[in-house]
């Protein structure tokens, strides 16, 4: 009776070799080639955000000219500051007060954190900025953001 190694030659393991051996230059190639694959796709993407966040600022102006109404988001990011949720719902409960005292209807429009919220014109906002400048934070480094 033999072992099994004993049964195992060279003669054998020839043809696992030759698949190893073809398998190799496709694989020393491939992270390099995935690498790239990646970086492609990763360019795509940030031309794509690019492209879109051309057109949300072109609609954004577009809703503006049209209505004069901006949400506190929107007007935020225009005069390229950054809010936190809380200084966003004070400066929206702002707006609706100066709106509600002197009579000014507003609008309703979507906003893609908050699903629809209320819309004000550009004084309103303006004037609740100014009297909320503690609560407005950090300026925007890019005006999208």
């Amino acid at each position: 009776m033999t072992t099994p190694s004993a049964s195992v030659s060279s003669d054998n393991l020839h043809p696992i070799r030759s698949i190893e051996a073809a398998d190799r230059p496709l694989l020393s190639g491939a992270p390099l080639d995935f690498a790239e694959a990646v970086a492609k796709v990763l360019r795509e993407q940030e031309n794509r955000i690019a492209r879109l966040e051309s057109l949300a600022t072109q609609a954004n102006s577009r809703d503006h000219a049209n209505t004069g109404f901006l949400t506190v988001r929107a007007y935020a990011r225009i005069i390229g500051r950054r809010l936190d949720l809380h200084a966003t719902k004070a400066l929206g409960k702002r707006a609706e007060k100066l709106c509600r005292v002197f009579g000014i209807r507003t609008g309703s429009a979507w906003d893609e954190l908050f699903g629809e919220v209320r819309s004000y014109p550009v004084e309103v906002l303006e004037e609740a900025f100014a009297e909320g400048r503690h609560e407005v934070i950090n300026p925007c480094p890019h005006p999208l953001a």
